[in-house]
């Protein structure tokens, strides 16, 4: 494999090998306690792609450089001992700066934005038939095709919790949930965008499919989050759409979820998500699900609040043996920021929001003024919207646990295609408008 590996990195084109690892993301096909394939993938096809002078920029270096410094220091509040366990993670941190730089390259050098999007929605088509394949296998860790053949698959949670997880290495419905809600919005805005008629009803489907996952989740926050940021989605786009079409989309949205919904809970076991909004419980301010890992967490903070514990709260082998100086905090806070706060203390967690406002700022400067393009003309609202999202949800989920790190990969490569086309308009703009000075000079001059 990593000779194919080599061979691919040297051989195949930016399209072919960009393109092959997103739609690799989410799918750990060799998983380790030091790694997945998809980290070592973003190494090589980083490292390939630069010699061939197809990498050329890594978009918001001097935040990310601060984010890696600051996970340096940090490292000086553990045992030596740990060392090696936290090096893990660093090394699988830089591979998802490194996805979010292979598609900001790439996507920057797209004539057609809309092949961007078809690959997403390709991504989204095969998690939704892992989706399927795990509903199917339950609490199973793998699935038999019979003749001997078989495959490993993240089990979803079961018993009296039975969630839909999804793939990304993890059992946090939350993070799954996460997704589908990003998805959703991207394959609306790309609905609302396209020209292509043809491809929009199988949209719509996707749409469907999507929903009904987001409810097999039983992701409280995920449902609550897509209500919220649908709307506004909606608001922004009213220039595109007008009233009637966004009443209209606001109708055809609900027939959409009440039929996922419908689906899901008469005809699969995946049906807590009504009943765990109608018991929800609010203690002391807290919701139910966090009011003891939040106060765990902020107890953590208060012992080293500076540099926190280190770059990991879970290290390997941690139940099975005692790890000199290691505080193990079992289950995680279930909140970025809390997570952030207990591993690199308050100057990681501003280093992390410098990086985020510096995106924000980014695409943010981008939404003033029009190339005649409806894709680009109004991406840049998407992507602030994606980010808010992305902050939002991330509350009550921590997207940094180390057996989440296809997923840090997944969002630091949507980080990547926000940034690409929010520059992309800019530079677009830019070309015009010396166009025009360049048109105004000649004729002063004549």
């Amino acid at each position: 494999m990593c000779f194919v590996a080599l061979i691919l990195s040297y051989r195949a084109s930016e399209k072919f090998l960009v393109s092959f690892f997103v739609l690799l993301i989410p799918f750990q096909i060799v998983d380790t306690r030091y790694a997945t394939l998809n980290v070592v993938l973003a190494f090589l096809f980083s490292f390939f792609l630069y010699l061939r002078k197809s990498l050329t920029s890594i978009p918001l270096l001097p935040a990310l450089a601060a984010i890696l410094f600051c996970y340096f220091l940090s490292l000086t509040q553990v045992h030596p001992v740990q060392n090696l366990d936290h090096i893990y993670y660093l090394i699988a941190l830089v591979s998802s700066f490194l996805s979010m730089a292979l598609v900001y390259n790439f996507v920057l050098k797209l004539k057609s934005y809309e092949y961007f999007f078809n690959l997403v929605h390709v991504l989204n088509v095969l998690v939704l038939l892992y989706n399927v394949l795990q509903m199917w296998a339950g609490d199973q860790y793998s699935i038999n095709l019979g003749g001997g053949i078989s495959f490993s698959i993240v089990p979803a949670r079961t018993g009296d919790d039975l969630r839909l997880a999804g793939p990304f290495g993890s059992t946090m419905p939350g993070l799954i949930a996460e997704y589908l809600v990003i998805s959703i919005l991207l394959i609306c805005y790309d609905l609302i965008c396209s020209q292509n008629k043809k491809k929009k009803p199988y949209l719509i489907l996707l749409t469907l499919a999507n929903l009904g996952c987001l409810i097999a989740t039983g992701n409280r926050g995920g449902l609550i989050g897509l209500i919220l940021f649908f709307a506004v989605f909606l608001m922004s786009m009213s220039n595109v759409l007008g009233v009637v079409r966004v009443i209209k989309l606001l109708a055809s949205s609900l027939v959409l979820f009440v039929v996922a919904a419908v689906i899901v809970v008469n005809y699969t076991s995946y049906n807590r998500l009504f009943d765990r909004l109608e018991g929800t419980e609010i203690e002391g301010g807290v919701p139910d699900t966090r009011s003891k890992t939040w106060p765990a967490a902020i107890k953590l903070f208060e012992e080293k609040p500076l540099l926190g514990h280190g770059p990991r709260l879970n290290l390997f082998m941690e139940k099975e043996m005692d790890i000199p100086d290691h505080t193990v905090m079992d289950p995680p806070p279930h909140n970025l920021y809390l997570f952030i706060l207990c591993t690199v203390g308050l100057v990681g967690l501003s280093a992390y929001v410098i990086f985020f406002l510096a995106m924000l700022s980014r695409v943010g400067s981008a939404i003033k003024g029009e190339t005649g393009d409806v894709y680009l003309d109004n991406f840049p609202k998407l992507a602030t919207l994606l980010i808010l999202y992305f902050l939002f949800d991330q509350i009550k989920i921590e997207y940094l646990r180390y057996t989440a790190t296809d997923y840090w990969q997944y969002a630091y490569m949507l980080f990547g295609f926000l940034l690409a086309l929010s520059d992309k308009k800019k530079l677009m703009l830019g070309n015009r408008q010396n166009s025009i000075d360049s048109r105004f000079g000649s004729a002063a001059l004549a």
